[in-house]
């Protein structure tokens, strides 16, 4: 099995701007898909779900190349 690449891990919870942003400058960078893997955090009490992170990262990335995984 064939695995993507550029993959960016974090527990974006909460997500924020520096998220975007290194999502973005990657993608910029690379040229290429950049694919977000959401995960927990297991050193810290999330305040998130893994389905409430994929909606807000769905909302707040309109680009296309950029997927949401678990």
């Amino acid at each position: 099995m064939l695995y993507p690449k550029n993959i960016y891990l974090a527990s974006v919870d909460p997500m924020h701007y520096s998220h975007f942003n290194t999502i973005k400058t990657a993608s910029e960078l690379l040229r290429k898909d950049v694919n977000l893997v959401i995960c927990n955090n297991a050193l810290k009490t999330p305040m998130f779900t893994l389905e409430e992170k994929e909606k807000i990262a769905k909302f707040n990335l309109e680009k296309e190349e950029i997927s949401i995984r678990f």
